[in-house]
């Protein structure tokens, strides 16, 4: 499979045995994988999909005249493709994708 047929994720773990770069100060390290487009795509429609299921669900206004103008998402993607939506954040290092929606 040609490299264009592929996305590079950056991964952090902090197992000991796993490949990569060690982070200087911290307990983590740093490794390059690489996943298939269709797998990113497919992944990436399928959470596109559930959040619309939630989106439509809200009501158009709120309070007196207020309405949803953006959201902001934070989500994360593993080394597999694997797309998550972030909740609590906990100390440490984390990276994420932003998502921003805005209405049409």
């Amino acid at each position: 499979m040609a490299d264009d047929d592929k996305i590079s994720i950056v991964t952090l773990t902090d197992e000991p045995d796993a490949g990569g770069e060690r982070i200087l100060g911290s307990g983590f390290k740093q490794r390059v994988d690489q996943i298939e487009v269709d797998v990113f795509a497919k992944e990436m429609n399928s959470f596109l999909k559930k959040l619309d299921k939630v989106l439509k669900e809200q009501p158009e206004s709120i309070g007196n005249g207020f309405c949803m103008d953006e959201i902001q998402l934070n989500i994360q993607i593993n080394a597999y493709g694997e797309i998550k939506l972030i909740g609590t954040l906990h100390a440490g290092i984390q990276s994420s994708m932003t998502l921003t929606l805005r209405k049409k």
